[in-house]
């Protein structure tokens, strides 16, 4: 049967190495968050980039908010903060991960990355300024809405925009192993 390079599942043994290629590169990727020099290095300044990123969208939506390091202070209500996980770096580890590990070429997966990682960056920005709106107004609704329907709606998203991508990608065998061979 094809290749599982060619960006074609030929085996009933294709989605397992799926699985399990998703699954280690998701255990390697956020192993590596726990490597004191690599937080310092890419998610602590990624965490500011994104208050800083919310902190500028509000003022650009006419919202008198001040930033203090990797809180948004607004004139009246709560303020927030960027912690971890609301950087996004979790879901793109999940996506990236289901992007190499899927049988594509690599033309395919550069492609899915160029388009998806900004795409989750720009929907955790709506996220988090939509956050700031509840805490700053109604901050009896924050908790459920950050935890609860935040969070689904995130993962739905990363995973819907990764199936779009794979079923952009996957072609199915043809059955001609001279055409599947090219």
């Amino acid at each position: 049967m094809p290749s599982t390079e060619s960006g074609r599942i030929g085996t009933r043994s294709a989605p397992l190495r799926f699985c399990l290629r998703f699954g280690g590169i998701v255990i390697v990727l956020f192993a590596l968050l726990f490597v004191p020099a690599l937080e310092d290095a890419v998610v602590e300044p990624f965490m500011s980039a994104t208050a800083a990123s919310a902190a500028c969208v509000l003022e650009v939506l006419g919202e008198a908010v001040v930033r203090n390091g990797l809180t948004l202070v607004p004139s009246s209500g709560s303020a927030i903060t960027i912690a971890h996980g609301c950087d996004v770096t979790y879901e793109w580890i999940l996506f990236v991960a289901a992007i190499v590990a899927f049988p594509a070429s690599w033309r395919s997966r550069g492609l899915g990355l160029l388009v998806g990682l900004p795409a989750i960056f720009l929907l955790n920005l709506v996220r988090v300024v939509t956050l700031f709106y509840l805490a700053s107004r109604e901050s009896s609704a924050f908790e459920f809405i950050h935890v609860y329907v935040w969070q689904t709606f995130f993962i739905a998203f990363v995973f819907g925009v990764w199936a779009l991508w794979a079923r952009t990608t996957f072609r199915p065998p043809t059955g001609d192993l001279a055409a599947e061979a090219r």
